[in-house]
């Protein structure tokens, strides 16, 4: 029986390792980064709170923590703006959005 010295056997278990590590990033590259898993489920959950039409929705990184926030054109609301803990799913905050009025310098 032929014995290994300790050197090939470290280099036999890092290549083996590295061929591992290898191998996970490769089929898992295509998987969504954990911040970004939720974004249907924060869609659909800020649309049942606040039914209407999604105009506009942003990644948010703010306090270490990972955000959606979409604005939302509400039937009869107005605009609501919500957002979503991308980590959970869950929706954290909905606040009316103002009304803005944009004038005119040339107008009469």
């Amino acid at each position: 029986m032929k014995t290994m010295c300790p050197a090939g056997v470290a280099w036999s278990l890092a290549l083996l390792l590295w061929s591992g590590s290898a191998a996970a990033q490769i089929t898992d590259s295509y998987r969504l980064p954990p911040s970004k898993q939720n974004l249907e489920a924060c869609r659909i959950a800020a649309l049942a709170l606040t039914p209407g039409t999604v105009e506009r929705f942003e990644l948010v990184w703010q306090q270490n923590v990972y955000w959606f926030r979409f604005d939302i054109r509400g039937r009869h609301e107005g605009e609501q703006r919500v957002y979503c803990d991308g980590a959970t799913g869950h929706i954290v905050r909905v606040e009316p959005m103002a009304a803005t009025l944009t004038l005119s310098r040339w107008s009469a």
